[in-house]
């Protein structure tokens, strides 16, 4: 969800600092400069009013960033205070690293009271509050308006997935050969999910299951491919372009006009292209069954060895509820499922930098959105994204049918699941 810098990693010696009356603690997280600056910047608030307490940072890229905590967890050298992802925090929660912080609520070390309850329930395990939603998401449709202005033609999210073809197909027709409509998503989650909700299923059971059926993929990967087969979605070639690097995505190529992607990144995007770029919401035509719903990407957890349970506690505490820690942060982990968070940290944003931050955006999303998804699976991100996408283009470029396809997805998805 969030673009990754390749920096190197501070290191970091805290351990128990013995006979010193010093608490050293230590904090792990991935980001990049921005995210890691604001961070920075929190902690060293919370080390002057606490000048019994060190903190350690341990930052670098995402590649590698499981990696090594696997390692120092194996060791029992973990942080004590980590960021972890919606997809990664499953399997370590499953394995009992991650600190039931309802512990810190009941105590009175934590106070969550600010944060949205039904987010927070997307950070549970077998009823446990494992970790802490720090930056909310959600799938959105981008739109270049440039183009769509010159063109005279306009996007409506609430005209469905039948609208957003013929508006697809206009586009197409409208301009010359090597222009579409749309990029292709048939390899995008964002597109599945919410086709699937719609259509009364779930990307995941509440049992870590996959929650559709094989003719609601093939209708997905159908759908997809009349929409190749009419020009109005690029072609196999130009979409297998796009392998998660941003600069891939057709829109920002400008041989698009309607792309897709996520609401937390659309700020950057937009610094990407000359053009003016806007966004909507995944295709919906009822608002009682949108099949869209805010999600987090990123969280906090506290690891379940740490020395320093109520220290750690109380740090993540400082974070979300200290005014001016809450301000160095900002938005750079997303919007938060606390509105008192986010009000805080949008004082003195102009308007238009707080829909490039999302507010606007997650905020509306309460008039239509579905109730939120159930947790995700461990390895949830390898079928969302590496393997939809492997499947789409395979079928895209003709190597697989649509048949083959979804039982190939079926069949490799569960074996996934299975491990």
């Amino acid at each position: 969800m969030f673009a990754v810098a390749a920096v190197p990693l501070l290191a970091s010696c805290t351990t128990s600092g013995e006979g010193s009356g010093t608490t050293e603690l230590r904090v792990g997280w991935w980001g990049d400069d921005t995210r890691h600056e604001a961070t920075q910047a929190a902690l060293d608030l919370f080390t002057k009013k606490n000048p019994d307490v060190t903190i350690g940072a341990e930052y670098g890229g995402y590649e590698n960033y499981f990696e090594k905590l696997s390692t120092q967890l194996a060791g029992r050298k973990a942080p004590d205070l980590v960021q972890m992802s919606v997809d990664g925090y499953p399997a370590l929660a499953d394995k009992g690293v991650l600190l039931d912080l309802n512990e810190l609520v009941d105590s009175g070390v934590l106070d969550l009271s600010s944060f949205d309850a039904e987010v927070l329930k997307q950070g549970e395990r077998d009823g446990k509050q494992v970790t802490l939603p720090m930056g909310l998401s959600a799938p959105i449709v981008l739109t270049d308006n440039t183009k769509l202005n010159e063109l005279g033609i306009e996007f409506d999210s609430t005209d469905g997935f039948d609208g957003y073809a013929k508006t697809a197909l206009a586009i197409s027709e409208a301009t010359p050969d090597g222009y579409w409509g749309s990029a292709d998503g048939g390899g995008y989650r964002g597109f599945l999910e919410t086709w699937v909700r719609q259509d009364g299923g779930l990307f995941f059971t509440e049992g870590g299951e996959l929650g559709f059926t094989k003719k609601q993929l093939s209708d997905h990967f159908g759908y997809w491919g009349d929409l190749r087969s009419k020009g109005a979605a690029v072609s196999a070639g130009e979409q297998a372009v796009f392998q998660e690097n941003l600069d891939g995505l057709p829109l920002i190529r400008g041989i698009a006009a309607l792309d897709a992607s996520f609401v937390t990144i659309f700020a950057g995007l937009s610094g990407m292209v000359t053009n003016e770029l806007g966004f909507g919401a995944m295709p919906y035509d009822d608002p009682s069954n949108s099949g869209q719903a805010p999600t987090f990407g990123v969280s906090f957890s506290i690891i379940a060895t740490t020395d320093h349970k109520e220290a750690t506690g109380k740090l993540l505490d400082f974070l979300i509820n200290d005014e001016a820690a809450v301000t160095a942060l900002g938005f750079t982990r997303g919007v938060t499922p606390s509105p008192a968070f986010n009000a805080i940290a949008a004082a003195g944003l102009s308007d238009e930098e707080l829909m490039a931050k999302g507010i606007t955006y997650i905020d509306s999303l309460a008039e239509f959105a579905a109730p939120a998804p159930a947790p995700l699976p461990p390895r949830a991100g390898e079928i969302q994204q590496a393997l939809l996408r492997r499947i789409n283009e395979e079928i895209s470029f003709g190597r697989l049918t649509i048949s083959e396809g979804v039982d190939n997805f079926f069949s490799e998805a569960n074996s996934i699941l299975e491990k």
